[in-house]
């Protein structure tokens, strides 16, 4: 019953992060197609851009399905022909298939932007960066025939990001690879009829190398993520905007 709990109280984080094994220590890899972590960028002092966005995911393990949808924003500042920032807001709702599963996540990332290349056929970009997730969840299973138990879980996740990011035109897209390191942490507790239980998350390590492709006369990308992990597989469909200049 741990097992599934901490499966439902982590699961949300996929909506908008790569959500590697929990094993302590452990370093997974992984490749998805999504927009890039700083954006297709313009270096301008005092230049402000946007992107907004919504994506479908739907998870399936062993034991239950999940689909759910969600929102996200990115707000972006730079102030020297080298220097950026972004922050970037995520919501998300899910619902299960199996022990009246719902669950609710809010996502933060802050970000800071160098860049190391910057010409009309190229951009190569330094990024590092914080970020947290909190995710609730509610759950309602039978512990023997006529009764059930219900559950509820608060899970945060706090991690730390770096990484770099290519922008390369050509004709009207811009195509973006980018890779990032993440080790991340956390919290749970979940409260039932049984009392409550609180646990560590403990530290746990990603390398995400990804890719996407803007195209630049809508200012528009749609991305798409499918992953196989053990027991549990995922698929992910997202559609962004950018409002303001791209590179």
């Amino acid at each position: 019953m741990k097992a599934r709990v901490l499966f439902i109280s982590l699961a949300a984080l996929i909506l908008f992060c790569c959500v590697p094994d929990l094993s302590a220590q452990d370093t997974s890899v992984s490749f998805t197609i999504a927009p890039p972590p700083a954006g297709y960028p313009v270096f301008e002092k005092g230049h402000t851009d946007y992107r907004i966005g919504a994506n479908f995911v739907t998870i399936d393990s062993d034991f239950m399905s999940i689909t759910g949808a969600g929102i996200h924003g990115t707000y972006r500042r730079t102030y020297s022909s080298r220097l950026g920032t972004d922050a970037s807001f995520g919501l998300s709702a899910l619902v299960g298939d199996a022990f009246d599963t719902t669950m609710m996540q809010m996502s933060f990332t802050a970000n800071g932007q160098y860049l190391l290349v910057n010409s009309p056929s190229l951009q190569f970009i330094l990024l590092a960066g914080v970020g947290g997730d909190v995710i609730y969840s509610t759950m309602s299973m039978e512990v023997m025939p006529g009764s059930s138990m219900d559950i509820t879980t608060t899970s945060s996740i706090y991690s730390l990001t770096g990484g770099i990011q290519a922008n390369i035109p050509f004709s009207k897209f811009i195509f973006s690879p980018y890779g990032l390191a993440k080790t991340s942490s956390g919290t749970s507790s979940s409260e039932s009829d049984f009392g409550t239980y609180s646990a560590d998350i403990p530290t746990f390590n990603s390398i995400t190398i990804g890719v996407d492709l803007l195209y630049k006369p809508w200012n528009v990308s749609l991305s798409s993520i499918y992953q196989k992990m053990e027991e549990i597989s995922m698929l992910s469909i997202s559609v962004s905007k950018l409002i303001g200049k791209v590179f």
